[in-house]
């Protein structure tokens, strides 16, 4: 049988063990590739890597069979098909060392980090950086490998390896450079994190960190519970509020502002005696409805502007330390849901102490 092929298709003893080993271990990778992603993922469901790398073999081994159908019946064809297999098998492989680089990384010089109640391992400055000589020299490898699968030694002759790698560098510099720097920024500060509450600039949406990769953060948005992608250079050139780290042992602070129509009677001391026990009452309610706010810590009520209206009073209260998680649900419970919660505790105290929160409709008339 090996004889055979070997007359068929002109090959030598070593170059035909070369393309059975090649297409052996294509069918093996394809057949196990599901354990293999599994082993290198486990605290994450990876399917979008998983089935581009059943594409890639399902592609070099649809190739390779091309290659070889068509040398079958010409002995002088060039390989083209199995050259460009072997480059995208080449390519892939360079992405695959460098994930399973990534994940030695993090567990080598990475940082531990509680999340939904299981470990993760995440990104540091230290593993951050030896990612970064990693991918270098895979870089260098993978361009050397390519220009050897086709045969461009004149270009090596000319340039050399490290003269494509600087040219190629030298012009895209402008694009990733930026922003892989600041990535290092944000990882050495360590201001943000993994699974931390971020306000970015004015918006008043919150945000969920959830990766910061080597040229973009990933966010979880709350509000609206989908993904928002933000390019590094972008997320540190803004005000970023972190919300899971707290000033103060009291926790995240919060206000909210409700204007009182004056008193429609002449007993101006019983009517703010009343306002004052409203939200006394609310913050007693509150507790009994069991919300998530520090119940150690009195509201702080203050009646803030005195206008022609009404009275526009601003009640502060403080949040529980916000969960370590990256479910979105989890945080808008607390983080949204406690303040419209309190909302609706101070609209139906308020019916209880004949308290007007409605302002009144100005009318103007011209005579």
């Amino acid at each position: 049988m090996f004889e055979t092929l070997q007359t068929a298709f002109s090959f030598s003893s070593t170059q035909l063990s070369f393309h059975i080993a090649v297409l052996v271990s294509n069918i093996l990778l394809l057949l196990f590739s599901s354990f293999i992603f599994s082993f290198f993922n486990r605290n994450k469901k990876e399917l979008f890597g998983l089935t581009l790398f059943r594409f890639v073999n399902v592609s070099f081994l649809l190739l390779h069979s091309i290659d070889l159908s068509l040398l079958f019946f010409n002995q002088h064809f060039e390989h083209f098909f199995l050259r460009l297999a072997l480059t995208l098998l080449t390519i892939y492989t360079a992405l695959f060392i460098f994930n399973i680089l990534s994940f030695l990384s993090r567990k080598k010089f990475g940082k531990v980090k509680e999340l939904d109640d299981k470990n993760y391992y995440t990104d540091s400055y230290s593993s951050r950086i030896f990612d970064i000589l990693g991918l270098v020299f895979i870089i260098i490898i993978t361009l050397y490998t390519i220009i050897n699968i086709w045969e461009w030694t004149s270009l090596l002759e000319t340039t050399g390896i490290f003269g494509l790698l600087a040219a190629f560098l030298a012009l895209t510099n402008q694009i990733w450079a930026p922003d892989l720097y600041y990535g290092l920024v944000i990882l050495n500060s360590k201001l943000i994190e993994d699974g931390d509450v971020i306000t970015i600039g004015e918006h008043s949406d919150e945000y969920i960190i959830n990766k910061v990769t080597f040229i973009y953060t990933t966010l979880l948005d709350i509000r609206n519970n989908h993904r928002t992608l933000i390019k590094n250079s972008q997320l540190i050139d803004r005000k970023i509020d972190n919300l899971s780290k707290r000033a103060s042992t009291d926790g995240l602070r919060l206000k909210l502002s409700y204007k009182i129509s004056y008193a429609s009677t002449d007993n101006h001391k019983e009517y703010h005696e009343r306002i004052k026990d409203m939200f006394d009452d609310v913050q007693r309610k509150a507790i009994e409805e069991k919300l998530e706010f520090n119940h150690h810590k009195p509201f702080e009520v203050f009646l803030y502007e005195v206008g022609d209206h009404a009275l526009e009073y601003h009640l502060f209260f403080y949040l529980n330390n916000l969960p370590k998680t990256k479910i979105t649900k989890s945080i808008r419970s607390i983080l949204l849901q406690t303040p419209l919660l309190l909302n609706e505790i101070v609209l139906m105290t308020s019916y209880e102490l004949n308290i007007d929160l409605s302002t009144p409709v100005i009318i103007k008339t011209t005579l």
